[in-house]
């Protein structure tokens, strides 16, 4: 009984019997109030509290029990036993990993160390990892997955290359000289990624696979995310340009274009930020921020110089592809794209923007040929004729387009690349007429001047032809691996079209013969297969990226091997009458020598059948064999 007495007077008074706040009666603890005790009563067993004491409530203090310490889990001590082991094997495993990928340079000894010289080598290319998940210092390593991994070193001086080398080909994404690789990573790593996948070297098992990746990059953060923004416009920009030289071929490439047209329309990058139908005191910007999760309302907000060269961009490249192959559709032309070009000359950011605006506005003027053609994809080829309004209408752009070509500065005239867009843009005004009938001459007029129009204007389509291999000649062989694919499309147009217009059947306003010894289209050819020959050759030395025919370390450059193929062809085409005295057996690559064929083992095929998707298939699409025995027609999946 005194123990207990004792054990309730200390409750309310502290160990030492001192002034310590006394402690709550059960009924103010229970309630969760404050337990108030008279002065009379502090220390006093059978005293209640102020509150107890006006309810008549029974008022006692709970005994002071002590707290019982709990120790560590068995658990928890096996289960950090557990993660110490796992970390320390995959330290171990990524030690070892690290050690068998690092790349070795070709030549260490003949290669000054600031050199990007180390290729990047397949390990394991099937077995790809999430980005940046083995990044541990990215000022040291940047990996994408097994088998393409770079050094610090080596980001930065692709990084370099691309700024200085690739960059004025395509100044539609800048990547400003003051930015590192560190910072471009930390900002956009898939705008890394791909701006170091179009300067290393790799493997076409490489290639394959950073585009698998991209595709799952794209899917998760523009589909599953639905994230918006710049830098995956400039990410699908730069892969289409750069990284992707199979374009016709993989289907991915019409998403990639589809998806970025999606971006420039969400982005409003097509439109003036201060052109609205909207009220002054609209709701449209609360709703829509409610809407985007918070994100910032666009109306009224100016573009960024980044932004309008990223939708110049889309808009130079979906033209190509839909003009040049008449493939998906191209972003319309608009009186704010205009206004995006003098923004760009007003501004002077860069010396490459002169570039940019001038083959985008030199395009826009080629664009305006597709407004009075006849529709195609009919499959009725007997529909257009060509008469003189049609002429006139052509002769118009024909004298606009010189125009500008010849009224550009010093730094885009004397640029070799920019005369070979404008010949084959030329080329594409007279390219529909090559499919297009003769106007019935009436009986009045038997020697009307109508019939021989058609005849004029073949002759300034194989004068373009001319004038673009000339040009393309002129380009240093050094310079032809840093073309993007718009260039590289063009001369895949100036291929077919210069193959059809030279093999047209002899008609009252044409004949063959005089054409080819105009253009020796054979000679031609081998001349430009000895440029992506040189070209290739000065890549594999440099440590640039290859167009190789097949995966081997010596394979012959993709190009060249399609370029001595079509040559072949062409031969084996025309009669030996019509062929040039100089012209001789024809040539095949080195690593693959073969015989030519002749026009029986081609067969009797026109190159009607051959339609514009034939061309892109024969240089994008997988390596036909040398030997055919018949020739390729459309459709046929080489």
């Amino acid at each position: 009984m005194d123990t207990d007495h004792e054990a309730h007077s200390m409750s309310r008074t502290g160990p030492d019997g001192g002034g310590a706040k006394p402690r709550a009666c059960a009924n103010c603890a229970r309630l969760k109030i404050k337990c108030r005790w008279p002065e009379y009563g502090n220390g006093n067993p059978d005293a209640a509290c102020l509150r107890c004491a006006r309810m008549k409530f029974s008022c006692h203090v709970p005994a002071a029990t002590q707290k019982r310490k709990r120790g560590k889990s068995t658990r928890v001590a096996q289960l950090e036993e557990k993660l110490d082991g796992i970390v320390s094997l995959l330290a171990a495993h990524r030690h070892l990993q690290a050690s068998s990928m690092s790349p070795t340079p070709p030549e260490p000894s003949k290669e000054p160390r600031e050199s990007p010289r180390e290729a990047v080598r397949p390990n394991n290319a099937n077995s790809r990892e999430p980005l940046g998940r083995d990044v541990e210092d990215l000022s040291a390593m940047y990996r994408l997955f097994p088998g393409f991994s770079l050094t610090g070193e080596q980001a930065t001086a692709y990084l370099e290359i691309y700024q200085t080398e690739l960059m004025p080909n395509f100044p539609f994404v800048v990547i400003p000289p003051s930015m590192d690789a560190h910072a471009l990573y930390s900002q956009s790593p898939s705008l890394f990624w791909v701006t170091m996948a179009a300067v290393a070297p790799q493997s076409l098992a490489i290639q394959e696979e950073v585009r698998k990746w991209l595709r799952q990059y794209i899917a998760e953060h523009m589909i599953v995310k639905q994230e918006k923004s710049l830098q995956l416009l400039q990410t699908l920009l730069l892969h289409m340009a750069w990284s992707d030289y199979h374009y016709y071929v993989y289907s991915d490439a019409t998403n990639f274009l589809q998806l970025a047209m999606s971006l420039v329309i969400d982005l409003r990058l097509d439109k003036s930020p201060d052109t609205t139908g909207v009220m002054p005191k609209s709701l449209l910007g609360e709703t829509w921020t409610a809407l985007n999760k918070g994100a910032p309302y666009r109306l009224g907000v100016p573009h960024t110089l980044a932004e309008k060269r990223a939708v110049l961009g889309f808009y130079h490249f979906s033209s190509i592809v839909s003009l040049l192959f008449r493939r998906g559709a191209q972003l319309p032309w608009n009186h704010y794209l205009s206004q995006c070009c003098d923004s760009l000359l007003d501004a002077r950011e860069y010396e490459g923007d002169m570039y940019a605006v001038a083959l985008v506005r030199m395009q826009c003027i080629s664009d305006r040929v597709s407004g009075f053609l006849p529709p195609t994809g009919t499959g009725d080829r007997d529909n257009s004729v060509y008469r003189p309004p049609l002429e006139m209408a052509i002769k118009s752009l024909r004298a606009e387009l010189d125009r500008f070509a010849h009224s550009q500065p010093a730094f885009v005239s004397h640029n070799n690349v920019f005369w070979a867009y404008y010949h084959g843009l030329v080329m594409r005004l007279y390219e529909p007429i090559i499919s297009m009938r003769v106007s019935p001459a009436s009986s009045s007029d038997t020697f009307s001047s109508e019939t021989f129009q058609r005849t004029e204007s073949l002759w300034k389509c194989l004068e373009s032809a001319a004038d673009f291999f000339g040009s393309l000649q002129a380009i240093p062989s050094t310079q032809l691996p840093l073309l993007p694919l718009t260039a590289n499309a063009l001369l895949a147009l100036v291929v077919v079209t210069t193959s059809r217009l030279l093999l047209l059947e002899v008609s009252n306003d044409w004949d063959s013969a005089p054409a080819r010894r105009k253009l020796d289209f054979a000679a031609a050819l081998d001349r430009i297969a000895d440029l992506f020959e040189q070209a290739d050759r000065w890549a594999q030395g440099a440590g640039r990226r290859r167009r190789p025919q097949e995966d081997t370390e010596n394979a012959p450059c993709m190009y060249t091997f399609r370029l001595r193929w079509v040559r072949q062809w062409y031969l084996s085409k025309i009669s030996h009458s019509d062929m040039p005295h100089q012209q001789q057996q024809p040539r095949t690559s080195g690593a693959r020598p073969a015989q030519a064929l002749t026009a029986n083992q081609w067969g009797d095929v026109s190159l009607e059948d051959m339609d514009m998707d034939f061309w892109p298939e024969l240089f994008y699409g997988p390596i036909p064999e040398v030997t055919l025995p018949t020739p390729p027609v459309m459709g046929w999946s080489m």
